[in-house]
C-alpha cells in the first residue's frame, strides 16, 4: 500500500506541474512584454535648435545644457544652426563620440570659438571636435571654386545619392535641391550624397558638385553640409538608423 500511495502522489505532482506550465509561461511573457513597454526611448540632445527638424519620431528630444557638459545620458546629439561652440563643448563632444556617442552635425556648426573668432574650423584644440569629424571645413570641392569661400547658395540643384545602402536614404531617390551648402571635403569619411547643379546658373558651373552627406569611417558621426530642416525625412532616417 505504501508503494502504491507513493506512485499516486508522484503522479499527482506531475499532473500539477503539467497543468501549471502554461500559466507560468503566460506570466513570464507578460512580464517580458511589460519590461519592453517600459524601456526608455533613446534620448536625443539638441544643440543650436529648439525643435527637431523631423516629420515624426518616436525618440525623446532634449536641449543640451549650455554649462556642465555631461553628455552621457544622450544616445544621439544633433547640432545645427550653432556656429559658435566653446572649447569645453568641443572637447566634451569629441570624448563622448570616442566613447560610443552618435553625432549628427550640420553646416558650419561649431566651427568658431566665442573667445577666438579668428580660429575657424573643427580642428581648433587638442583632441577636439576635428579629431572625430569626417570632413574638413572650408576645403575644396570636386570642381574648382574660390578656396576662401566657406559656403554657397545653390539654386536649381540636384541631390545625388552616392550610397543607396545607407539608411539615410530609406524611401528616397535623387531629388531637386535649393539652399545654402557649407563647403567641406572628406577626411576619414565616406561620401553618401552630393549636390550638383542641374544647369549653368550665374557663376555656377554645370556639373559642379559639393559634398552633401559624409559619414565617419571610424565613429558614429554624420555630417550634413546643409540645414537639416531642408530635408527632414533624411534627418529622421539618420536618427532612426542610429537609434536602432
Amino acid at each position: 500500500m505504501n508503494k502504491l500511495l507513493l506512485v499516486w502522489i508522484a503522479a499527482l505532482i506531475l499532473l500539477i506541474i503539467i497543468l501549471a506550465s502554461p500559466l507560468m509561461f503566460q506570466l513570464s511573457s507578460q512580464t517580458s512584454n511589460n519590461s519592453n513597454s517600459t524601456k526608455p526611448k533613446p534620448l536625443v540632445g539638441l544643440i543650436g535648435i529648439k525643435e527637431p527638424p523631423v516629420l515624426n519620431s518616436s525618440l525623446t528630444f532634449q536641449q543640451v545644457p549650455t554649462v556642465n557638459y555631461s553628455l552621457n545620458d544622450y544616445s544621439i546629439i544633433l547640432i545645427a544652426n550653432s556656429t559658435y561652440c566653446d572649447l569645453a563643448l568641443r572637447y566634451a563632444l569629441a570624448q563622448w563620440v570616442r566613447n560610443g556617442g552618435k553625432l549628427i552635425i550640420s553646416g558650419d556648426s561649431c566651427t568658431q570659438i566665442p573667445s577666438d573668432p579668428a580660429s575657424v574650423g573643427w580642428n581648433v584644440g587638442v583632441n577636439s571636435l576635428g579629431s572625430v569629424m569626417p570632413v574638413i571645413f572650408g576645403g575644396v570641392t570636386t570642381s574648382p571654386i574660390n578656396s576662401t569661400q566657406q559656403s554657397i547658395n545653390i539654386e536649381n540643384g540636384v541631390f545625388e545619392i552616392v550610397d543607396y545602402s545607407s539608411f539615410a536614404f530609406n524611401n528616397f531617390s535623387s531629388f531637386n535641391f535649393s539652399g545654402n551648402v557649407t563647403i567641406v571635403y572628406p577626411f576619414n569619411g565616406k561620401v553618401l550624397g552630393l549636390i550638383t547643379f542641374k544647369n549653368n546658373h550665374q557663376n555656377q558651373t554645370e556639373n559642379q558638385s559639393f559634398y552633401a552627406i559624409v559619414k565617419s569611417l571610424n565613429y558614429n558621426v554624420f555630417y550634413l553640409s546643409f540645414n537639416p530642416s531642408l530635408e527632414p525625412q533624411i534627418t529622421q532616417n539618420i536618427l532612426n538608423g542610429l537609434a536602432g
